[in-house]
């Protein structure tokens, strides 16, 4: 950091040198101070507009643009995460749900169809879920994760997913599933009835 400051302060008592070394020519060569100090006036004045034009203007472009290209990683992102485990996840895990009005019915998840993640988030907010362990195959989810974290694993290291929150959330949720389900002994005895 200090070494940057340095750098930075450097540079500028140099440009400060050069613009009074370049003054000075200009007064040697034609002896009009009072031009000089028009320029310099109007020049500086100027400044104030270069400032509001760089920053605010600018920056908000260029900060929009680099809104734009997260959002448009962290999209690609969350379809790899669909069309490598999520949507098949979704199926065994709706295999535990007991509720009649299950969105993944509507959605027609049990199908090898393309579904839009807006429309499964529309509808699947005005379900219930009512899961019951001994429906599901909790042998055939834990094999599922198991394949999978080291692609869940390889999503977390992408440095776009810490912009979605949401989604990382998901993911570490996901990894904590897998967790529990690879250090459980006996799977079957989870859903037993004591």
């Amino acid at each position: 950091m200090k070494q940057s400051f340095k750098w930075q302060l450097l540079l500028a008592v140099f440009l400060v040198f050069m613009s009074l070394l370049v003054y000075e020519i200009h007064y040697l060569i034609f002896h009009d101070l009072h031009h000089i100090f028009l320029y310099l006036i109007g020049d500086i004045a100027f400044t104030f507009l270069e400032v509001l034009i760089v920053t605010l203007i600018l920056h908000q472009l260029l900060g929009f643009r680099e809104k734009q290209a997260i959002k448009k990683k962290i999209n690609m992102v969350i379809g790899a995460f669909f069309s490598e485990l999520g949507l098949e996840l979704l199926r065994k895990l709706n295999i535990f749900n007991e509720s009649d009005d299950s969105c993944f019915k509507e959605l027609k998840l049990d199908k090898n169809e393309s579904v839009s993640l807006q429309a499964l988030k529309k509808t699947c907010n005005i379900y219930s879920i009512n899961i019951n362990i001994d429906k599901g195959d909790i042998i055939g989810l834990k094999d599922l994760l198991e394949t999978k974290r080291s692609f869940l694993i390889s999503l977390l290291e992408n440095p776009s997913i810490l912009e979605h929150n949401t989604f990382s959330n998901m993911i570490w949720t996901v990894i904590h599933i897998s967790d529990e389900l690879t250090n459980r002994k006996e799977l079957n005895a989870l859903g037993a009835k004591g």
